[in-house]
């Protein structure tokens, strides 16, 4: 039903409208191993709520999803040249969490791929432009500023798609998933990323595509055409990359490569004209809606709370939401070196505390207030202890929370620190 090859380009045109054609067995002459969890996600995600991800569109062939697109502009969608025929697709389905009900279904007035590519190899890409515009929000293409800010290796990214859930690519719940990884080599300058073929074409280089996802958390069949989201300093999902393929791994979990539409935006342009940029300094207009934001208070005033000769002066914290959070913490009253102790985890996101700096990571999604206990303790064997409040909020506010987005904790709190961010 749709054509996300494992090999070195994506496979050649097929009428996807059939729905016959989709993937009830792995290719021919292919065999895959089995997994100990044949119930993970896209792969390794987990469904998105709804009214998240309203950008994400399930891109049809008659009434049957084949492959995931982006809202880029109320009647343009960006997908995959591997998921266009001369007849499909038919529709897209905007604004629904579920692939086959809900939201608009908008019939597609034209599709154009791009010129280089021919079925095989070549740029990867194609341009949907609706008959009626869309009332979902859009996504905007992570250009400009966004791209030196968000588009790097090791930059945290969140693959979304109507694909399988399963490795075999053999489960297709019809339903949106999402998952939190990062992008490996945002050039596709490597062959070879960790002993794996990455089939990142050497033609396209520099950054006419960039790899993503692995170690079980991936695109898969389905996600053909779909977005990587990537997330700029101002807390604003932007479209960084279009799923176009696997590494040569013959499964889905091993991380796959993503046609850059920053490079190929003229392109683009030249179909349907000028569309929204960042607004490098300036939210832009058009963005995702993710859902109602919550209340970020007024800094509460200063509540010091003392045990013998120390005071922790740190009270509260405020987080961006969809973000990591971090806070130094201060004391008055000390004597030589601090060493502070989480005490307390949060009871609904979780913390950790890496020097002096206090690292708080919402559940994705999520706003609300939660509550951590720190301690501190000098050179001189004083102890202070005190609990620290937490408030996050919707993305975008002038808060002091701020870094990766939620969920990038489980690639390691201290690889995240430690990430190199590209020139």
């Amino acid at each position: 039903m749709f054509l996300l090859t494992l090999g070195a380009f994506a496979a050649p045109f097929v009428d996807v409208s059939d729905p016959s054609l989709r993937p009830a067995d792995p290719p021919a002459g292919v065999e895959l191993p089995e997994v100990d969890s044949p119930d993970s996600f896209v792969v390794g995600g987990a469904p998105s709520a709804p009214g998240t991800w309203q950008s994400t569109v399930s891109v049809m062939y008659g009434s049957m999803p084949g492959c995931t697109g982006t809202l880029v502009a109320p009647n343009v969608v960006i997908t995959a040249a591997h998921c266009v025929t001369p007849e499909a697709p038919t529709a897209v389905r905007t604004g629904s969490v579920n692939a086959v009900q809900g939201g608009q279904l908008i019939p597609v007035a034209n599709a154009t791929f791009h010129p280089s590519y021919d079925g095989y190899a070549g740029v990867d890409l194609a341009v949907l432009q609706l008959q009626t515009p869309s009332n979902s929000p859009i996504t905007t293409i992570a250009t400009d500023c966004v791209e030196a800010e968000a588009v790097y290796d090791g930059a945290p990214a969140a693959i979304v798609g109507f694909g399988s859930t399963n490795p075999q690519g053999t489960q297709y719940p019809d339903v949106l998933y999402e998952a939190m990884s990062s992008i490996r080599d945002a050039d596709c300058s490597q062959d070879v990323l960790n002993g794996m073929q990455t089939t990142c074409e050497p033609a396209l280089r520099p950054a006419g595509e960039l790899a993503a996802g692995g170690n079980g958390i991936d695109s898969c069949y389905g996600d053909s055409g779909g977005p990587l989201y990537v997330q700029g300093d101002d807390a604003i999902w932007y479209l960084a990359g279009v799923t176009s393929r696997g590494f040569a791994a013959q499964n889905c979990g091993s991380g796959g490569v993503y046609v850059r539409p920053d490079t190929h935006l003229a392109w683009i342009e030249g179909i349907v004209g000028p569309l929204p940029r960042p607004g490098c300094g300036q939210p832009p207009t058009d963005q995702i809606d993710d859902g109602p934001p919550a209340p970020v208070p007024d800094p509460k005033p200063d509540n010091p709370q003392e045990t013998g000769l120390l005071t922790i002066t740190s009270t509260w914290m405020p987080v961006r939401k969809n973000r990591l959070g971090g806070l130094e913490l201060t004391a008055d009253g000390a004597d030589g070196e601090l060493v502070w102790t989480l005490e307390v985890d949060g009871q609904i996101g979780t913390a950790a505390i890496d020097g002096s700096m206090l690292f708080y990571t919402p559940p994705l999604h999520w706003a609300g207030e939660d509550l951590v206990v720190v301690s501190v303790t000098d050179a001189t064997g004083h102890r202070a202890e005190a609990e620290i409040a937490v408030y996050v909020g919707a993305a975008g506010g002038c808060d002091q929370g701020g870094g990766a987005p939620a969920g990038f904790a489980l690639v390691g709190l201290l690889a995240l620190l430690g990430r190199a961010r590209r020139d």
